[in-house]
């Protein structure tokens, strides 16, 4: 390729212009394409020269100003970038969004019909119709049935463990001519009293243990 002294198109220290003519591009010379905006080096050729002045000259490198609206494949880009789907989807909690947390971290409230292998939560249920009746550690729900002997029935508590739950229900709406009567384990109390009666048909008492104190009502 020839020397570019004296050729850079309006003089030496003039602005560079277009000097393409008759389709050719003059060895050598500065040529700038105000089409495309790129600065070349003319190769004598037809076909076109060399781009200067780094990529963004280049009329097929991607331009700052177009904050890649010019790329030629969007999804190849993200695939290239190893972006999954969720790159481009909207955060929310309508259809087809990424869940967004809430202002205070937490999940929105969402109809969860569809979620697979979430474990059932269930509780073994004990039925007891005489007494008295020890309560076990093991057992959760109490059902007690008044009427097969048509009498009373008594249990005991065992010591409280902190967090332990039971569920103590009158199943025969009997409790109110037979009594459901509970009492704590030693010097344990139910809500500050040494026990609890139950007196109203299809009564039921919900509990938890606090270690070293009894049990609350809730």
């Amino acid at each position: 390729m020839a020397t570019l002294s004296g050729k850079v198109s309006g003089g030496a220290s003039g602005a560079v212009t277009a000097v393409r003519t008759a389709s050719i591009w003059p060895d050598g010379h500065l040529i700038y394409d105000t089409t495309q905006e790129v600065l070349y080096v003319g190769d004598g050729s037809t076909t076109g020269g060399v781009a200067l002045l780094g990529a963004e000259t280049d009329p097929s490198a991607l331009k700052s100003a177009n904050n890649l609206s010019d790329l030629a494949s969007v999804s190849t880009a993200q695939t290239n970038l190893n972006l999954g789907t969720a790159a481009v989807e909207s955060v929310g909690t309508s259809a087809n969004n990424v869940v967004q947390l809430n202002g205070s971290g937490q999940l929105p409230a969402l109809n969860a019909s569809l979620l697979t292998n979430v474990p059932t939560l269930t509780a073994t249920r004990t039925a007891i119709n005489t007494g008295p009746y020890t309560v076990l550690a093991g057992d959760q729900i109490i059902g007690v049935d008044t009427l097969t002997h048509w009498s009373a029935i008594s249990m005991v508590l065992p010591a409280a463990a902190t967090g332990k739950v039971y569920i103590i229900a009158d199943e025969t709406g009997s409790s109110f001519t037979y009594n459901i009567t509970i009492t704590c384990d030693g010097t344990e109390t139910i809500d500050g009293s040494s026990g609890l009666v139950l007196s109203t048909n299809y009564a039921v008492a919900t509990l938890y243990g606090i270690a070293g104190t009894g049990w609350k009502i809730f």
